[in-house]
């Protein structure tokens, strides 16, 4: 693995852009070891590493870790540590399509009949559509951190599956204790407030794979941000691999 002398290595123990930063004392080492020895038995050695790594990380930044679930759940502890190992597992199943079952908003129809010309014979079937397309949208960014996990965690980066990271989606632990944290992002358009927020005053890097507004990917790109000479990352490969997560369809 090569590391392009233009990236931006974090250095110290937090991500955070203050130029002193103290470190954390939640997800200590002992609290680590001793939750993982713990929960050995349902794990694999590669989760196992995974995990300890994840929790060192946010040993260094446990202000980008996901919040516990429930306020009398202390950060760090060994309750918070379940959850973020729950959802970290299941972040890593294949994702499956589900279409709203909310009831359909009537003026997407009148627009859909109104100003685009929709048929009324076609009505439904343009309604069933624009639920598939939107079922659609909202899994391509989980199967998208999924096409790039399987190709970047054999080099080294960990795949932060189930949203456990603020705002991080992949972690790569470089050397002198540092720390390489990178945000993946399907479009150019997606990214929101509060995700932006959060990158703000430190070295986080960001990627995303399509221009909003012509149509560019960026795959090269991801392979120099990401520091691996030999990633083979297309948008035909991620079709490839959508097909073969969702079943051929």
């Amino acid at each position: 693995m090569r590391h392009y002398r233009r990236r931006i290595f974090i250095t110290g123990n937090s991500l955070t852009g203050n130029s002193v930063s103290a470190v954390s004392i939640e997800f200590d080492a002992h609290t680590v070891d001793r939750f993982l020895r713990k929960h050995k038995s349902n794990l694999t050695p590669h989760l196992i590493n995974k995990l300890r790594a994840l929790f060192n990380f946010f040993h260094d930044n446990s202000d980008l870790a996901r919040v516990p679930d429930g306020k009398q759940v202390p950060v760090g502890s060994d309750q918070h540590l379940m959850q973020l190992m729950d959802r970290f597992i299941r972040g890593r199943e294949n994702p499956e399509i589900s279409t709203s079952a909310t009831v359909s908003d009537p003026i997407v129809e009148n627009i859909l009949l109104d100003y685009f010309g929709v048929d009324e014979e076609q009505e439904e079937e343009a309604v069933n559509w624009h639920r598939n397309a939107m079922a659609a949208e909202n899994i391509i960014g989980s199967l998208l951190e999924a096409y790039i996990a399987a190709n970047l965690e054999p080099h080294g980066w960990i795949w932060c599956a189930g949203e456990v990271a603020r705002s991080i989606d992949f972690i790569y632990p470089a050397k002198n204790q540092s720390w390489i944290a990178l945000q993946i992002k399907n479009r150019s358009n997606t990214e929101n407030s509060s995700s932006n927020k959060v990158r703000q005053g430190t070295t986080i890097e960001k990627w995303y794979r399509l221009n909003a507004k012509n149509g560019t990917t960026y795959w090269s790109k991801l392979k120099t941000t990401a520091g691996v000479e030999n990633l083979n990352l297309s948008d035909e490969g991620f079709a490839d691999f959508v097909r073969r997560s969702l079943g051929d369809y």
